[in-house]
């Protein structure tokens, strides 16, 4: 699917899901001067959509919804679908975190996908990581040999992934933005509760 729009003009944007956390990025969106198409299998939510301005709403990105690229803030167990149904269109995708709920649908989207397609690490461009990043590479402290991360939260709208596939990837992506790669863990502990990872430590 090309993209409609004329040199110039706003781009329009193609959003998956406009519920709990798509009505900001709508918003936000809006704010910045695109034009935003919402795809969601809610009749509410796209009829809010429209409400809140969104161009057009659909059950599914069919013929018809025309973009420039895509991004995916539907739950996260329907993010590798979402992925799926557009990546032919070789159109860039912005995909909420987790990227997945399972390793397996990872190298499965990795392995196949023609789009280009960023995680939104909304940490990576802090100021305080942006300032770890530049002490690890300019070295004012002298070889830097780690980082110590905390991160507890009490509760979360999401539920239907666990603790790890919530909160990691944001301590991943702030590693990786100030070391530039990952280290091979040494060790790691996680508490179970009800099948679910309620507590996670890593070295």
């Amino acid at each position: 699917m090309r993209a409609r729009g004329h040199p110039g003009s706003a781009p329009m944007i193609g959003l998956f899901g406009s519920g709990l956390w798509g009505s900001n990025i709508l918003r936000d969106l809006q704010s910045l001067g695109a034009r935003v198409t919402v795809v969601d299998v809610d009749p509410a939510a796209r009829e809010r959509a429209l409400e809140c301005g969104a161009t057009a709403a659909f059950h599914e990105p069919g013929e018809r919804v025309a973009v420039d690229g895509w991004i995916v803030a539907t739950p996260a167990r329907t993010h590798a679908a979402c992925i799926a149904a557009v990546h032919g269109q070789r159109l860039p995708i912005l995909c909420e975190k987790p990227l997945t709920i399972s390793a397996a649908s990872a190298t499965e989207l990795a392995t196949g996908l023609r789009s280009p397609l960023h995680v939104m690490d909304v940490w990576r461009y802090h100021p305080a990581v942006e300032a770890m990043q530049r002490i690890v590479d300019d070295g004012p402290l002298g070889a830097v040999h780690g980082l110590a991360s905390t991160r507890a939260n009490w509760t979360s709208p999401r539920v239907d992934v666990d603790t790890a596939w919530n909160l990691a990837p944001h301590e991943v992506s702030i590693y990786r933005q100030v070391f530039g790669t990952l280290p091979e863990p040494t060790s790691a502990f996680a508490e179970r509760i009800d099948g679910q990872v309620r507590s996670l430590w890593i070295r």
